[in-house]
């Protein structure tokens, strides 16, 4: 697997969604089917913000995202509150968003606004 610019690829999105483990919902559930959708859709750059945001590294683990142990919760918090990610847990909390759009908007948002420890 090429790993020139250590985007992710569709492929690797895929197995990402496959290795996550959700707390509180489940994989078929509208919320995170919803997630998923919106990952795919993403450009490459800000798929790699989206692992930024959920990893603390920009970089697919040398085994691939298999290797990634994601764990998404939905969490009981209003609907204008901004995904939270922890990092060190590799760790996606998400508001009950309704609809994809809503999703989008908001992940986009926290993915384009977060600061880290700016340790690049």
């Amino acid at each position: 697997m090429k790993r020139d610019n250590e985007l992710l690829p569709f492929a690797e999105v895929k197995v990402l969604r496959r290795s996550s483990k959700y707390e509180n919902c489940s994989s078929k559930d509208e919320l995170i089917v919803n997630l998923w959708q919106v990952v795919e859709e993403m450009k490459p750059k800000l798929q790699k913000k989206f692992l930024w945001f959920l990893t603390g590294s920009e970089k697919i683990p040398i085994g691939g995202s298999k290797d990634l142990r994601l764990i998404i919760r939905k969490v009981d918090t209003p609907l204008d509150n901004l995904p939270v990610a922890h990092t060190c847990f590799n760790e996606l909390h998400l508001p009950p968003y309704t609809t994809k759009e809503q999703l989008k908007d908001k992940l986009t948002f926290a993915i384009n606004n977060t600061q880290g420890f700016n340790l690049k």
